[in-house]
């Protein structure tokens, strides 16, 4: 049969319209019904951008430095930031954070926890830890909007109100991974200037208490009186112990132990002494130790403006952004049932096509054998 003809294909459907009307009518009805009784999955979405950085974490902060601080700030590309953001939100570790601190398995997993006493119930099988984080993993999904620049994070869960309150943590848990584990390179430089600056300033008190008790316990005289000052630092000493340690490890040899080494430890006690003044009047004395917390007010005010610039160059490397909707349900997504209704109709008529035109062919076939 090399041409169709219509009226045979009209006669077919015709003598077995009823037929085809029953299954096209009872297929979708059976696909609906079975789609109202399916457990639902709603949606959660939570909108945000990505910001340039400093634009708005210390925007105070650099006003109030003026254009010393301000002339220092560049602004990064959203581009990589909007990368880094993406890597986080689909890494394993906001998952993990998120079920130790929030404990979002619940939500997944409504059935099988005891809501009274906040637990997994008894005699439940109970899933392992990797298939929960498998579970997460395939419920959050994150997308970008191109035209406008934005980001998506969508949340799917068994209910409404568990999947806002899962989005809604895991951009708490974001901010958290963004503050806490982006340990960039200026990071490292404002970890770095803290701890100096925390040392100066204990520096700078300790040397206020010297200076209160050398008032209080001794009489300042310009010509009776005198005391011996050590003016060497624990860290000069370190060196010289450091330093003399490794020439004498190369001349007696590593298998000696140095530090029973009587000559070692004569050469110690003389480097120690180089770092001593004797015979020092009390007023001078007094002098030196005002001078030496005028050094170390000047060098705490250094350090701190050094603190608040890396301040500033963190936030350059680091990752930010800013919420335009919070987290909100954006309905069911499955399952549709009406959206299944309609594709069981397409389906089931597009089958019973395929029905009639299989049963003229075989007609045909027929008809050609008995010829």
């Amino acid at each position: 049969m090399e041409t169709l003809d219509l009226n045979l294909f009209f006669h077919y459907a015709k003598k077995y319209k009823k037929y085809f009307l029953y299954f096209i009518f009872g297929t979708s009805c059976l696909v609906l019904l079975i789609s109202l009784f399916l457990p639902k999955t709603y949606l959660a979405k939570v909108v945000f951008v990505p910001v340039m950085s400093g634009a708005s974490s210390l925007g105070g902060l650099e006003s109030s430095f003026g254009g010393l601080l301000g002339g220092g700030l560049e602004l990064v590309g959203s581009d990589s930031t909007e990368k880094k953001i993406m890597a986080i939100l689909d890494s394993r570790t906001l998952i993990t954070d998120m079920l130790d601190t929030y404990a979002i398995e619940k939500y997944f997993y409504p059935e099988l926890w005891d809501w009274n006493n906040n637990t997994w119930k008894v005699g439940k099988k109970i899933p392992s830890r990797s298939q929960i984080i498998s579970k997460l993993k395939t419920s959050l999904t994150i997308s970008s909007s191109p035209k406008y620049k934005t980001l998506i994070l969508n949340i799917k869960g068994p209910s409404s109100d568990g999947a806002v309150e899962v989005a809604s943590k895991a951009m708490q848990t974001l901010q958290k991974i963004i503050s806490e584990k982006q340990f960039s390179s200026a990071k490292r430089q404002r970890i770095f200037i803290e701890k100096q600056l925390v040392q100066k300033r204990k520096d700078w008190l300790n040397s206020g208490k010297e200076l209160a008790n050398y008032y209080d316990q001794r009489k300042i005289s310009p010509s009776l009186g005198q005391i011996d000052v050590d003016v060497s630092t624990d860290i000069v000493q370190n060196i010289w112990e450091l330093n003399l340690g490794n020439d004498l490890k190369k001349n007696l040899g590593a298998a000696m132990p140095i530090t029973h080494d009587s000559a070692y430890s004569e050469d110690i006690k003389i480097l120690k002494k180089l770092g001593q003044v004797n015979n020092i009047p009390h007023h001078i004395y007094l002098q030196y130790l005002e001078l030496n917390r005028q050094v170390l007010s000047t060098i705490n005010s250094m350090i701190s403006q050094r603190y608040y610039m890396a301040m500033i160059n963190e936030t350059k490397e680091e990752p930010s952004f800013e919420i335009i909707d919070d987290a909100r349900a954006a309905g069911v997504v499955f399952p549709r049932p009406w959206f299944y209704l309609f594709i069981s109709l397409v389906m089931t008529s597009f089958f019973s096509l395929f029905v009639i035109f299989t049963k003229i062919f075989w007609d045909e076939i027929k008809k050609n054998i008995k010829l």
